[in-house]
């Protein structure tokens, strides 16, 4: 018998939600302050969505994105290289956003390198629509 592996995405509407699930959250993040991530999670649980992301049954990681205006600002991904976890999370969100009759999802990032911007484009299907720039003061 052949068992096709799957992701499955299970979002969390309330807090509550988010709590009960927060010691096998944490758990799937061995060695990482975790905790520290907890306040912008609650915050897209409020005001988007929060998807715990299941691989062949285990939880294999989360994903969020807060409502800014007509868009979707995603405020968590897992990391690059995780079975194409991302990926499959960027187009959940897009699929959420999408039904929400939302305009666009919006990924950023601190890392303005060739690298990061391949990964954007040729791994999760975006493109850049804007560059930031600062400076310290």
């Amino acid at each position: 018998m052949i068992v096709k592996e799957a992701f499955e995405f299970v979002s969390l509407n309330e807090a509550n939600d988010l709590m009960a699930k927060w010691p096998q959250v944490k758990s799937c993040f061995v060695g990482e302050d975790i905790d520290q991530l907890l306040p912008t999670l609650l915050t897209c649980v409020r005001e988007g969505v929060v998807a715990l992301v299941y691989y062949s049954g285990f939880l294999a990681g989360l994903c969020g994105g807060q409502k800014v205006g007509n868009a979707l600002v995603v405020r968590y991904l897992p990391k690059a290289g995780d079975n194409h976890l991302s990926r499959r999370c960027v187009e959940w969100l897009r699929q959420w956003a999408a039904e929400k009759e939302l305009a666009r999802v919006i990924v950023y990032s601190t890392r303005a390198n060739g690298s990061t911007f391949r990964y954007f484009t040729k791994v999760l299907g975006l493109r850049r629509i804007g560059i930031i720039f600062g400076a310290e003061v």
